[in-house]
């Protein structure tokens, strides 16, 4: 269960990372039991088509004319990832699954968004992008200590979500250059 919290809340970083994360661990027997009627995240077509959304997701993401239309569409596919990766594992009932990943989904993009705000204007601009890649890398980091070591994976997402609200404290504080 703990590994479920991690994977919810880095699909609110990326969402598509922890779903293949998941999708992967689980097909080579490595990552939680899916529930039955979601064996399809184990499937190649699901995980193809997820690859091709991180992609999309990535680039379109911090490019100027489409990142404001990607925000918005964040709001829907990320909880639904979050509801995935955690609805999606057994062991847990599954409307907590749903709703519970969902909501840490949510909480952390929220977050993200928060920070891309507090960043506006320091960087000429390029906030999204240096939010952008730090969120992908640490969905990615996230994601992967959770199926292997799944304390250390809430660890992990706990300092995120830490920082991300102490930077965004000291921002609020000082004045862009």
């Amino acid at each position: 269960m703990i590994s479920l919290i991690a994977l919810a809340f880095a699909c609110g970083l990326s969402p598509y990372i922890p779903v293949l994360v998941l999708g992967f661990a689980a097909r080579s027997g490595v990552g939680p039991e899916v529930r039955p009627g979601f064996g399809f995240v184990e499937s190649w077509g699901f995980l193809g088509v997820a690859l091709v959304l991180v992609g999309l997701d990535v680039v379109l993401d911090k490019l100027p004319a489409t990142s404001a239309r990607m925000s918005k569409i964040g709001w829907a596919v990320r909880p639904i990832c979050g509801a995935l990766a955690a609805g999606s594992a057994a062991g847990l009932p599954l409307a907590l699954g749903i709703a519970g990943g969902a909501a840490l989904a949510l909480l952390s993009y929220g977050l993200r968004n928060w920070l891309i705000g507090r960043l506006a204007g320091r960087l000429y601009g390029l906030e999204r992008v240096a939010v952008g890649a730090y969120s992908e890398l640490g969905s990615a980091v996230i994601s992967a200590f959770a199926i292997f070591i799944p304390a250390v994976g809430v660890a992990v997402a706990v300092i995120a979500a830490g920082l991300s609200l102490y930077a965004g404290r000291l921002l609020r504080t000082s004045q862009p250059k």
